[in-house]
């Protein structure tokens, strides 16, 4: 099988709330319809404002020495 996978940290934490979600979802093409969501629409900008404000903030407190921004993970098996 040589087919990529792609797997985003929300599909993770879906996976780990409920794995059903990601099998309607995924599988059988489900929508939640989570866009129409108030509280999905807030944590969206919430988020999109917290990327461009704190783009060069680092957690030095804790060792962080470099930020990566937006990365896409993927498995090699």
């Amino acid at each position: 099988m040589s087919e990529n996978i792609s797997l985003t940290s929300s599909i993770v934490m879906e996976y780990l709330y409920c794995p059903r979600f990601i099998y309607y979802m995924l599988y059988l093409k489900i929508s939640q319809h989570e866009g129409r969501r108030y509280k999905v629409q807030r944590g969206k900008s919430s988020h999109q404002r917290k990327l461009k404000v704190n783009k060069s903030y680092l957690r030095k407190k804790i060792g962080v020495k470099e930020k990566i921004l937006d990365e896409k993970l993927y498995s090699r098996t």
